[in-house]
């Protein structure tokens, strides 16, 4: 039981409940670990977040309470409607989970609020999927913000990156408010990577002597989303912030962006690249990375549109005959989320990366 059931905003819980039954007589057990809120707009990114919900409802069984709303409609109006997720256990799908559909002309925040309270689940956490800018003021936010445990968001839905970062900085991570940035959790694998070889003095002390490192990202336009771009960025700025770089400059030409960096009296450059994909590799995909050092060492990490491997090889100027080449299988972004949803507080590296981002002028 999949498709949702119209239903009256004042009715939900009876319809739950008559829901329940049917599961118990189907042998099917309702779960929840905890209630995920999500707020989208009715626009071109609300099929990706009823997707991205799925797909965290199938890690983590869950409460979902999901607002849509029309800020273009302004006649009053709040429709409701309930389903059942159901979840493979043990090789049938024996679990179910509760999904709450609410669809909402613009400023119903009374309602809507007295609604999220009286269906959450008491004494289970609340997680809020924010499907927009969370700087940007909405009446609905201030409140779902106080009730949450953790925010996740996707940091494509702002239109400038540096002002996103120092907004999160001033306004969010200074609150001690626990976040989730779907763009820093899309990178993980390529930071367990590099952290993976750079994981000894001597290859640390390699890293301290950079000049150069160059990106390759997939550019193919996005049916839900305009800023390809942000996940390089996350990558360059968590490779500076670590390692003590200050922003010097940031150019922006239609194939290729650089970016000037400072540590003491060296400078680092950072040629971003982008290559057009087609549909076989998500927006924003890092394709590439390239390292090379004062000692004319260059690192190459590199994976394909269809290779489920990120290939690494190291190379040495001095001793080209001996290469060092080795291959790591990539996991599922799902698990990387799963573990940004568990963690206690925010990444010191994540807030570290915004400093970073925030200095950046020019960056959109």
């Amino acid at each position: 039981m999949s498709s949702f059931i119209p239903v009256k905003p004042t009715e939900i819980q009876f319809e739950l409940e008559k829901l329940e039954e049917t599961h118990k007589q189907n042998n099917q057990l309702r779960a929840s670990l905890f209630n995920l809120i999500v707020y989208v707009e009715k626009n071109d990114k609300l099929p990706f977040f009823i997707g991205l919900v799925d797909q965290i409802i199938e890690h983590f069984p869950c409460r979902v309470i999901f607002i849509e709303e029309n800020p273009d409609n302004g006649d009053f109006y709040l429709n409701a409607s309930i389903a059942a997720k159901m979840i493979e256990s043990g090789g049938s799908q024996n679990v179910v989970c509760d999904k709450i559909y609410l669809s909402t002309s613009k400023e119903n925040t009374e309602q809507i609020l007295h609604l999220i309270l009286q269906h959450t689940l008491v004494d289970l956490p609340i997680y809020l999927l924010w499907g927009k800018d969370p700087t940007i003021p909405h009446p609905l936010f201030p409140s779902l913000k106080h009730m949450a445990r953790r925010l996740i968001f996707h940091s494509e839905c702002s239109n400038s990156l540096q002002e996103l970062s120092q907004k999160l900085l001033t306004n969010i991570i200074k609150d001690s408010w626990e976040v989730a940035d779907l763009n820093w959790v899309y990178l993980e694998e390529w930071r367990s990577v590099i952290k993976g070889i750079f994981n000894s003095p001597q290859t640390l002390d390699e890293l301290h002597k950079i000049t150069e490192v160059k990106i390759h990202f997939c550019g193919t336009p996005s049916e839900f989303f305009g800023h390809n771009h942000f996940q390089v960025h996350y990558l360059h700025a968590w490779i500076a912030a670590q390692l003590g770089w200050k922003f010097v400059s940031y150019t922006d030409h239609e194939n290729e962006k650089k970016v000037s960096y400072r540590r003491d009296n060296n400078r680092i450059f950072v040629h971003i690249l982008e290559e057009v994909c087609g549909l076989k590799a998500a927006p924003g995909t890092v394709l590439s990375l390239q390292i090379e050092t004062q000692n004319k060492k260059k690192f190459t990490f590199k994976t394909g549109l269809d290779d489920p491997m990120i290939h690494i090889e190291i190379i040495d100027e001095e001793k080209p005959n001996i290469p060092y080449n080795a291959s790591i299988i990539k996991s599922k972004w799902q698990l990387y989320l799963s573990k940004e949803i568990c963690y206690k507080e925010t990444s010191t590296h994540y807030e570290n990366m915004l400093k970073i981002l925030s200095t950046i002028d020019g960056l959109v």
